[in-house]
Order: C-alpha cells, then structure tokens, then sequence
C-alpha cells in the first residue's frame, strides 16, 4: 500500500516538473469552440421546442378527454 502511494506520487511529479504551460489556442480552436457552443444552444433551443410542442399536444388531449 505504501510503496503504490509512493511511486503514484513520484509519476505525479515527474509529470508535473516536465509540464509546460500549454500554448495559447489558434484562431481556428477558437471558432471551433464558438461553434461548438452555438450548435450546443441550437439543440437546447430545438429540446425546448420540441417539450413545448409535446406538452400542447398533452394538454390538448386532455382537453378532449376532460371536454372543457
């Protein structure tokens, strides 16, 4: 138990001394961000439509089922 602590802890700072500061993203990480974040929104957007039209097609049933 003792020497597996040991020797993860050594591998962690090997790691950590021969780690570099990481670069700054290109241009073209950037707009695959934005766009990953713009096509996430899209989706949210249409989930949410989609519920909406789900939850009118419910309360319409209803409606018919109740007669109001």
């Amino acid at each position: 138990m003792d020497s597996a602590s040991s020797t993860g802890m050594s591998m962690v700072l090997s790691l950590d001394s021969h780690s570099a500061p990481p670069p700054p993203l290109p241009a073209t990480a950037r707009t695959a961000n934005k766009a990953a974040r713009a096509g996430a929104a899209r989706r949210a957007s249409h989930a949410r439509a989609a519920m909406a039209a789900t939850r009118m097609e419910l309360t319409r049933a209803a409606r018919r089922r109740c007669h109001w």
